[in-house]
C-alpha cells in the first residue's frame, strides 16, 4: 500500500518538484488570464447596462420630465427623479432651470462615475422652447464590489481545484514512475563489481522482452549491463594475469640491460596539456647514471626531484606523447652534471620510456658547439611559447564569438517578450483606477526586473555588435572623458583625472570607448558607492605604448581569480553575466595591445590598458583583413 510520507517524499527530487512546479505555475496562469478574460467581460456589460440605463431614461422619462417642467409642477418633477434614482446603478440627478436654479436628488460623487446630460425642452406652437438641462450621475461602485466578490469566489475554487489535481497527479506519477526510478536509483548506488548481486526487479514490472513499457525496458537494460560487467571483469582478469607474465618478462629484460631504462606516467593539465611526468620503473643502469637509489625515485615526479629541471625535457617528451614518435636527443642536465644521449618512446597510452646512456666525456670536447646550440634552442622555445600564447588567445576569440552568436539569437528572442511585460506593466498603470498599495508594488516590481533583464539582454548583444576595426586618429584624453561622464558614478564616488593630454592612438573610437566603459563599471561596482575612482594616461618611456590606468578603492580581486577574470562568463558579482572584461580584452587586442591588472583584497584594483602609440601603429601596422567576433569561426 503506498504511504503518503513516501508520496511527499518523492518531492525532493527534481522530476517530481518541477512537475508540480510547472503544472501549478500554468494553471496559475492559465486562471488568472481566464479570471482577467471573465472580469473584463462582466465590467463591459456592466458599463453597457449604464449605458442602456442612460438610453432608457432619454426614452422613457426625458420629455416626461420636460412637460411636468413646462407646467411648473416642481413637486411631479422631484417625485419623477426619484423614480429615475431608484434605478440600477444611479446615483445622483440634477436638474438645471433656465433661471439656472437647481432641483437636485440623490448624493454626487467625484470618483468612478459615469455622466449624461440630456436638453430638455417643449414644443409650443410649432417650435421648440428650452427648458434647462438634466444631469445624470450614475455610480461603477457597484459594479467594482460585485467584481470583487467575484474574483474572491473564481480564485478559491480555482486554487483549491489546482491543488487537489497536482496532488491526484503526483499520486499517480509515484504509483506510475516515481517508485520504481527510486527502485533503480537505490540498486545502482548498492551495486558492486566483486559481488554484483541478484537481477534488478521492480515491483509489478517483470523482465520481459515483449513488454511494451519503458519501466520494464529500462530494467532489462540495466540486468544486461550487469551481465555484461561480469563477463568484462572475468575477461579484465584473464589479462591481468597473463599482463603480469609479460611484465615479469619485461623486467628481467630491462633490470639486465647496460643503458639507463625509466618508464614514466604523464601528468597534464585540464586542456590536455602535458606539465610533468611520474617515474613508475628504473632499472640499476639509470640509478647509476643519476645517482639516485630507485625507492626515491618510484612514485617522484621529475619536477619533485629536480624542481629547477629546464622546460626542454617536459616540452620534448609532451611531444613524444602527443604525436607518438619516438624522439632521439643529446642534452646536457645541469643538475647532474651530465651530457645524455636519449631515445624516448611510447610504450603505451599515456606512458613513454626512455633509454638513456652517459656521454658526458665525449661531450666535453664539443662545449663550444653545445653553448651555440643551447642559446638557438633557447631561441626556438621563447618561440614556441609565443606560438602556444598566440594560439590560446585564438582559441579564446572563438570560443567567444560562439558565446555571441548564441547570444545574439537568445537576446532577440526574449527582448520581445520582455518588451509586451514592460508595455502591459505601463498599460496596466494607466487604466487602474485607484490601485492598492500591494497592486503598485508589484508592478514596481515588475518593471524593475524587466529593466534588468533587458540590461543583460542589451550586454549579450555587445557580443554580436563587434563589427571590423575602423581605425581613426584618436585622443585618448578626450576619450577617457567621454567615457566617464557616460557612466553612471554615484556622487558618493569622487573621481580623480591624472590624464596627460595630447595622446593619440590608432584606433576604433567605438570599440575603445566600450572597453573603457566596462572596465569604469566595474571599478564602479567594487566600491559599493563609496570611494575614489582614479583615471590616469601617461605615455610609457620607450615611447611604444599608451597607458591608461583605471584603479578603485574598492574589495579587490582574490588572487586566484585574477587568471580568470577575461574569461567569457566568469564573474563574482551577484548581478552580472562576466561578458564585460571578457569583450574588453579582445577588443584590445584586436588593436596590438594588452591589459594588466594589479590587485589585493579589500585593498582596490588597477587595471592599466596598454596601447600602441599612434607613431608606433603607423610604422608597424600591416595591411590586414579584420573579421567581427560573430564571423571568427
Amino acid at each position: 500500500m503506498v504511504k503518503v510520507g513516501e508520496i511527499l517524499n518523492s518531492l525532493r527530487y527534481s522530476v517530481a518538484g518541477k512537475f508540480i512546479l510547472f503544472m501549478l505555475l500554468v494553471s496559475s496562469i492559465i486562471t488568472f488570464i481566464g479570471t482577467g478574460v471573465q472580469l473584463y467581460i462582466d465590467y463591459s456589460r456592466d458599463r453597457e447596462s449604464i449605458r442602456d440605463t442612460f438610453r432608457q431614461i432619454d426614452v422613457s422619462y426625458r420629455q416626461s420630465i420636460a412637460n411636468t417642467m413646462w407646467v411648473s409642477n416642481m413637486d411631479a418633477l422631484k417625485m419623477q427623479l426619484q423614480g429615475i434614482l431608484k434605478l440600477r446603478n444611479m446615483q445622483y440627478l440634477e436638474v438645471e432651470l433656465e433661471d439656472k436654479s437647481l432641483i437636485r436628488v440623490g448624493s454626487p460623487e467625484t470618483k468612478h462615475i459615469l455622466t449624461r446630460e440630456y436638453i430638455l425642452s417643449h414644443g409650443f406652437r410649432g417650435r421648440e422652447i428650452y427648458l434647462g438641462t438634466m444631469r445624470v450621475t450614475a455610480s461603477l461602485r457597484g459594479v467594482y464590489e460585485r467584481l470583487l466578490n467575484k474574483v474572491s469566489i473564481i480564485f478559491l475554487i480555482q486554487t483549491a481545484h489546482v491543488f487537489v489535481v497536482a496532488f491526484f497527479i503526483l499520486f499517480l506519477f509515484y504509483i506510475l514512475v516515481g517508485r520504481h526510478l527510486h527502485t533503480l536509483a537505490q540498486y545502482v548506488r548498492s551495486f558492486d563489481l566483486e559481488n554484483p548481486g541478484t537481477p534488478l526487479r521492480l515491483r509489478r514490472y517483470p523482465e520481459k522482452y515483449n513488454e511494451k513499457n519503458e519501466l520494464s525496458v529500462l530494467a532489462h537494460s540495466v540486468n544486461e549491463m550487469r551481465m555484461d560487467l561480469i563477463d568484462k571483469i572475468k575477461k579484465r582478469d584473464q589479462a591481468e594475469a597473463l599482463l603480469r607474465e609479460r611484465e615479469e618478462s619485461y623486467h628481467l629484460l630491462i633490470t639486465e640491460m647496460s643503458a639507463g631504462f625509466a618508464l614514466h606516467e604523464v601528468l597534464c593539465k585540464e586542456d590536455g596539456t602535458p606539465y610533468d611526468y611520474r617515474f613508475i620503473e628504473v632499472n640499476a643502469a639509470f640509478e647509476k647514471i643519476v645517482g639516485i637509489e630507485r625507492e626515491r625515485i618510484l612514485g617522484k615526479t621529475v619536477l619533485g626531484l629536480l624542481p629547477s629541471l629546464e622546460k626542454y625535457w617536459v616540452d620534448t617528451y609532451a611531444e613524444v606523447i602527443t604525436t607518438g614518435n619516438p624522439a632521439t636527443f643529446e642534452r646536457y642536465l645541469k643538475e647532474l652534471d651530465r651530457c645524455l644521449y636519449v631515445v624516448a618512446y611510447v610504450p603505451q597510452k599515456g606512458r613513454f620510456a626512455v633509454i638513456v646512456q652517459d656521454i658526458s666525456e665525449r661531450k666535453r670536447a664539443e662545449e663550444e658547439l653545445k653553448e651555440h646550440k643551447d642559446h638557438l634552442e633557447e631561441m626556438v622555445n621563447e618561440r614556441t611559447a609565443e606560438l602556444r600564447h598566440a594560439q590560446e588567445r585564438l582559441l579564446a576569440s572563438e570560443r567567444l564569438a560562439t558565446l555571441g552568436k548564441f547570444a545574439g539569437s537568445v537576446s532577440h528572442e526574449l527582448r520581445n517578450p520582455l518588451a509586451v511585460i514592460g508595455s502591459s506593466v505601463y498599460y496596466l498603470k494607466k487604466k487602474l483606477n485607484d490601485p492598492d498599495q500591494k497592486t503598485m508594488t508589484h508592478l514596481d516590481r515588475i518593471s524593475r526586473q524587466v529593466k534588468y533583464s533587458t540590461a543583460i539582454m542589451e550586454s549579450l548583444l555587445d557580443l554580436t555588435r563587434m563589427k571590423s576595426l575602423r581605425k581613426e586618429k584618436l585622443d585618448l584624453a578626450v576619450l577617457l572623458n567621454e567615457a566617464i561622464s557616460e557612466s553612471r558614478i554615484p556622487k558618493t564616488i569622487r573621481v580623480q583625472r591624472e590624464m596627460k593630454e595630447g595622446v593619440l592612438v590608432y584606433g576604433d573610437s567605438q570599440q575603445l570607448h566600450m572597453t573603457f566603459r566596462n572596465i569604469i563599471k566595474n571599478a564602479v561596482d567594487a566600491m559599493n558607492e563609496d570611494g575614489t575612482l582614479t583615471v590616469g594616461l601617461e605615455v610609457s618611456e620607450d615611447g611604444e605604448f599608451t597607458e591608461t590606468l583605471i584603479k578603485d578603492t574598492g574589495s579587490g580581486i582574490d588572487p586566484e581569480h585574477i587568471p580568470e577574470i577575461f574569461d567569457p562568463l566568469f564573474t563574482t558579482k551577484s548581478r552580472g553575466i562576466g561578458f564585460g572584461l571578457s569583450i574588453s580584452q579582445q577588443i584590445v587586442d584586436r588593436h596590438g595591445g594588452f591589459i594588466d591588472v594589479v590587485s589585493e583584497p579589500e585593498k582596490g584594483s588597477s587595471f592599466v590598458v596598454k596601447l600602441p602609440t599612434q607613431a608606433r601603429n603607423q610604422s608597424t601596422e600591416v595591411e590586414r583583413v579584420e573579421k567581427p567576433f560573430t564571423e571568427m569561426l
